[in-house]
């Protein structure tokens, strides 16, 4: 079983943060307005849903779109990802329809949980660390800002209650 996501290529400056072409994927359901014609003069937006990912390509801005096309092949294929149509221009960027399986999806999930897992254990000892300070030292409010949790949740963690 596979689900369909697009992919974009930024290629202007007004869709991109830096000097690079990115790739974008954006998940199933994800609404857009346009017309995906390969008419270059044709404006598309993508108007719902969050990316599920996004990195810089090699290629700059206003370079070779055949190179930024083929290198986000090679990304989408690393990924478990296949693009099922072409590449189709707007005036800012390059938009295909991608496959992927539901057991890549999962596989991705697994690693996410894990990496996840690992991110908050990291920040659990470090509040448990600053924990160990003055307050005037490590204001608490501060810790808990940084670690974007609740004041009274530091001293959960701090005492073992996670």
């Amino acid at each position: 079983m596979t689900t369909t996501h697009i992919a974009t290529i930024g290629t202007a400056p007004d869709v991109v943060a830096g000097d690079h072409c990115d790739l974008r994927i954006f998940p199933a359901g994800t609404e857009i307005a346009g017309n995906l014609d390969g008419d270059e003069t044709t404006d598309v937006y993508i108007i719902s849903g969050d990316q599920m990912y996004v990195t810089d390509l090699s290629v700059e801005i206003g370079g070779d779109d055949e190179q930024a096309m083929a290198e986000a092949d090679q990304i989408l294929e690393t990924r478990g990802m296949t693009r099922v149509g072409p590449w189709e221009p707007s005036d800012n960027a390059l938009y295909a329809e991608v496959e992927a399986s539901i057991d890549d999806q999962f596989s991705e999930l697994m690693t996410a949980a894990a990496v996840l897992e690992l991110a908050m254990n990291r920040r659990d000892l470090l509040v448990r660390s600053l924990m160990l300070e003055p307050p005037d030292i490590a204001p608490r409010t501060r810790i808990a800002s940084a670690a974007r949790l609740k004041e009274a949740r530091l001293y959960q963690i701090r005492d073992g209650r996670r």
